[in-house]
């Protein structure tokens, strides 16, 4: 089966997406890096992979602060901006809504090394 056009643009999208987390992932800054309309990125997004390209830059975030918040000492102010958060606030709210604890909750329920 060979790979479409769009599904390329989508995997380099993602693999952008999870290498630069703590940068502007807006979808203006995002459409502007490929040279595409915003509108357009987004649909094409929504069509290969049936989910919101928001949702999807939100899912891999609050998956790579887990990933931190079990394998790192870091503050939770600190993986909040490495993850592309400037207010500690905003993140913790958005990651209570995705795991349904607080990620302070989520470091004392599942840490597992002592790294930084």
């Amino acid at each position: 089966m060979a790979i479409s056009q769009p599904m390329m643009i989508v995997r380099y999208l993602h693999n952008y997406i999870k290498r630069n987390l703590d940068k502007d992932l807006s979808l203006i800054s995002l459409a502007s890096l490929l040279s595409f309309n915003p509108s357009y990125l987004s649909r094409m997004h929504r069509e290969v992979t049936g989910v919101k390209l928001s949702d999807f830059i939100c899912r891999v975030r609050i998956e790579h602060a887990k990933g931190l918040l079990k394998h790192t000492n870091k503050t939770v102010t600190q993986i909040a901006k490495a993850v592309g958060y400037d207010n500690c606030g905003c993140f913790t709210r958005v990651f209570r809504r995705h795991e349904g604890i607080s990620p302070r909750e989520y470091r004392a329920l599942n840490k597992i090394g002592q790294e930084d």
